[in-house]
């Protein structure tokens, strides 16, 4: 018999409304996330081997995530990547004004 082996999320996201609304909404899928808030402690995370994918948002720091990108691909050209953008408006119809 086969058995099910949850899938495990690495979510970076510097903003902590938008970290920990997607880190509920992936929980509820039934996903095992760990969140980072920088890329230094995602890195720290990532080197455990232990995630089908990498969920980067890249905000200000657009570069970065991209190198950060690069490195992942080139240490671990298998690991799944994933670049998101913009508010999880996929939540709800109307975004607080003062959502950040």
């Amino acid at each position: 018999m086969k058995t099910y082996s949850p899938k495990r999320v690495l979510l970076v996201d510097s903003r902590e409304k938008t970290r920990i609304v997607r880190a509920v909404a992936l929980r509820g899928q039934k996903v095992e996330v760990d969140t980072a808030a920088s890329l230094t402690e995602a890195l720290i995370f990532w080197r455990t081997g232990k995630y089908n994918l990498v969920l980067l948002t890249p905000r200000e720091t657009v570069q970065q995530s991209v190198e950060f990108f690069r490195m992942i691909k080139q240490e671990k050209p298998g690991q799944q990547v994933a670049f998101l953008m913009g508010a999880p408006a996929y939540l709800s119809f109307t975004i607080p004004a003062d959502f950040d």
